[in-house]
């Protein structure tokens, strides 16, 4: 992050496209920008790290980026043909996209009939989370992370998603469905 502080990864999540979609997803910030945040135009106060899972081309909903916009307060302008057509691709499956979540983005048609999947990971800044750390909005982070999957991290990602993980004996949303499916299987045969 270029900054001795560093970052901690704030949430996951990620952004898919259903098969057969045919409009565009309209341009948008993650963060909007406010004078407030002038500190930050070189330095982003959070970054998303997309994993593409499957190959990213121009059929499947690949992602669009408006390069420099991540200081605009709001889109502001209309779109232009140019930025209708934009398409991050190709891509390879097991390739990262990082990008500031302030810059315009939005995704494209998927013509095909496989929802196309991008499941993310946000780091916040360090000296953003202190100089904003009051915002009861944002902060703290919400705890995600599965007590299981953090205990077989080796201690360098440990210290990096350390806000995130849950208390010893609090299962995920994701976990409760699973042991709820698991129980209501059994209680079928």
């Amino acid at each position: 992050y270029g900054n001795p502080r560093g970052c901690q990864v704030y949430t996951g999540g990620g952004d898919f496209v259903v098969g057969n979609t045919k409009r565009l997803q309209e341009l948008h910030s993650d963060m909007g920008v406010n004078k407030k945040f002038a500190k930050w135009a070189r330095a982003p106060p959070f970054l998303c790290i997309n994993f593409v899972v499957q190959d990213l081309n121009e059929e499947n909903g690949a992602m669009r980026i408006v390069p420099g916009t991540q200081d605009m307060t709001d889109i502001g302008y209309p779109e232009t043909t140019e930025h209708q057509n934009s398409r991050l691709c190709p891509v390879l499956a097991g390739s990262a996209l990082i990008r500031d979540v302030r810059t315009h983005h939005g995704g494209t048609p998927n013509f095909t009939t496989k929802t196309r999947f991008l499941p993310s990971i946000e780091l916040v800044s360090m000296e953003f989370q202190e100089w904003q750390g009051h915002r009861q909005d944002i902060f703290p982070a919400p705890k995600t992370l599965p007590r299981r999957f953090y205990d077989e991290l080796p201690p360098s990602l440990q210290k990096l998603c350390g806000e995130i993980v849950l208390p010893i004996g609090v299962l995920s949303e994701a976990e409760q469905r699973e042991e709820e499916w698991a129980a209501d299987s059994k209680a079928a045969r």
